[in-house]
């Protein structure tokens, strides 16, 4: 007897759902729309004064974006290049390349997970060597890092972008690399 009470309430409280949905919505009065106005009955299809607290107002333009140059472009200041000098061969006793003149720099094995062939400091005319006698294999991929020694007035700011310039994972930032062969 309960089943048949509460099968009952249901089905009364699903009817009276049905029939509140199945109405239409009244349509709210709009800036753009006629409203009539009349209480004679005619219509009136003069516009009706704007709503303050309609939002977003229909066909309502949105604002016209900001003037080109209204804010200033950021500027990244271009970073020095680094180059190696090319091909590098496994029996090769030295590798070679430029960059500018007194920044110390690293030569790392970036297929090694970041091995540190080497540190030195580019020459006054723009070039370094590294001696690598017996530390190069076939397929390996060099690159170049800043060092750790930065006591000559280098500023690392200075590297935060430029030709080469990538942020390598688990190896750190690198500014050129090479393929072994």
């Amino acid at each position: 007897m309960r089943w048949i009470i509460v099968f009952a309430l249901g089905m009364l409280i699903l009817t009276g759902c049905d029939t509140l949905s199945s109405t239409a919505p009244t349509p709210l009065p709009s800036a753009a729309a006629p409203r009539s106005t009349s209480t004679t009955g005619t219509a009136n299809t003069t516009p009706a004064a704007t709503t303050p607290d309609a939002y977003p107002a229909p066909n309502a333009a949105y604002p016209a974006p900001a003037a080109a140059g209204a804010y200033p472009a950021p500027v990244q200041k271009q970073g020095p290049k680094f180059t190696i000098n090319e091909p590098i061969k496994v029996a090769d006793s030295q590798v070679s390349g430029t960059g500018p003149s007194g920044v110390t720099i690293k030569l790392m094995d970036i297929t090694s997970g970041g091995q540190n062939l080497g540190e030195t400091t580019i020459s006054g005319d723009g070039t370094y060597k590294f001696d690598v006698a017996g530390k190069l294999k076939a397929g390996s991929w060099l690159a170049v890092q800043l060092g750790s020694s930065q006591s000559n007035g280098v500023n690392p700011e200075d590297f935060i972008s430029g030709p080469g310039y990538q942020d390598t994972p688990f190896v750190g930032v690198i500014f050129t690399s090479a393929h072994v062969q």
